[in-house]
């Protein structure tokens, strides 16, 4: 199953979903923009944002935005 097939399935259930995009990356990054992971009411994930620290915070970043209900950008540099 795909990051959008899962996205359509829990779409139709109750709870929250939080979606995760890199939108900009600059120089050697292990994933791109466009990349994307989604957490899904029961807490699975799926997909990847890059992995690492990075992502583990973005991650607690994804959850935060799906419990205040309000879109976030979420910045790391890494230089």
């Amino acid at each position: 199953m795909n990051l959008y097939d899962n996205i359509i399935q829990y779409g139709a259930s109750s709870g929250t979903s939080v979606l995760g995009t890199v939108i900009y990356a600059a120089g050697s990054t292990p994933q791109k923009p466009g990349c994307q992971a989604l957490i899904t009411p029961v807490g699975d994930f799926v997909g990847t944002l890059g992995g690492g620290l990075v992502e583990s915070e973005a991650v607690e970043a994804m959850r935060a935005a799906g419990e205040s209900g309000r879109p976030l950008v979420f910045e790391r540099r890494l230089d």
